[in-house]
């Protein structure tokens, strides 16, 4: 058997509308292999795993002599060669107004805004998930905590920390990687989709508008994970698994040389309105006419 590699969920799996985890590479369970988009149902047993059950786990995966990736095992922790899934996505969806996404498509004209803008919109729930910190729960277990004297102190449950990641100037794009009606009234005033056919191009022309904008940033895109794992990415793609539902499938800019702008302490108390006085304004980028690569689905 060839080296083991860690793998985050959600490297192998997204999730469609009934959050149902759904293959995303060509995957062996014992004898048995599933197809990328095959869906494993919840509570259905698949080569003698429950896979539902284990979106906070990691995956221990190798390839075997054909090429297929094998599914070992599912562990909470693990050590090793990390996984890193670069299949490119079929399609890339992105709700908004009608007005919005004729621009984007005629004109490559997108708003970008900075992460921390993300902190203070209260437009809907979908968008109410704080960009800037991340929460891991370790179980009591792993954890030993004193008081001043060295009194041990024992956790009656798990322990959440909170990681801070703070370049401010960071600039985000977001979009789904999977059509789902439902997620019209998740981004509220979302009268369209915009729908990304050729996904490969389509990032191409999106970094190369936004280097013109901003040549000092340096960009990325991928699939954003969810559970208490972070992405292969970084926290930056990491969200609590209550966020499943969106399917985000993320475009991030950050500076050559980030500076932190904020104190942990700031955001931590939820200080919003000095959070708000740093934000910078969202950034501006035009990719030319993307029509021959994206079509427009209204809502009916």
């Amino acid at each position: 058997m060839q080296e083991l590699q860690i793998c985050n969920f959600c490297e192998l799996f997204g999730f469609n509308s009934a959050r149902n985890p759904v293959g995303r590479l060509l995957l062996r369970i014992n004898s048995d292999i599933y197809s990328p988009g095959f869906e494993f149902a919840s509570c259905g047993k698949y080569g003698g795993f429950e896979v539902a059950k284990h979106l906070d786990d990691l995956a221990l995966v190798y390839y075997d002599e054909t090429g297929v990736l094998v599914l070992h095992m599912f562990v909470p922790d693990g050590t090793g060669k990390i996984l890193v899934n670069c299949m490119p996505e079929k399609q890339l969806y992105r709700y908004s107004k009608l007005q919005y996404l004729k621009d984007a498509m005629e004109n490559g004209r997108f708003h970008v805004f900075p992460a921390l803008e993300y902190v203070k919109r209260e437009y809907d729930v979908a968008r109410k998930d704080n960009e800037v910190v991340h929460t891991k729960d370790v179980p009591a277990s792993s954890v030993k905590i004193t008081t001043k004297d060295g009194t041990p102190i024992v956790p009656i449950g798990n322990v959440t920390f909170s990681t801070f990641f703070l370049p401010i100037d960071s600039f985000i794009l977001c979009f789904s990687y999977d059509y789902d009606d439902g997620l019209y009234d998740e981004f509220l005033g979302s009268e369209a989709c915009l729908v990304v056919q050729n996904v490969q191009e389509f990032s191409r022309r999106i970094h190369n508008a936004f280097a013109k904008a901003m040549p000092s940033y340096v960009g990325i895109d991928g699939r954003v994970a969810y559970g208490k794992h972070q992405s292969s990415l970084g926290v930056l793609f990491s969200k609590p698994k209550q966020f499943i539902y969106q399917r985000e499938y993320r475009f991030l800019w950050i500076p050559e040389n980030p500076t932190r702008l904020l104190e942990q302490k700031v955001l931590a108390e939820g200080d919003f309105d000095a959070i708000k006085e740093l934000i910078p304004p969202p950034i501006i980028i035009e990719a030319g006419s993307l029509s021959d690569i994206t079509s427009i689905v209204e809502r009916t």
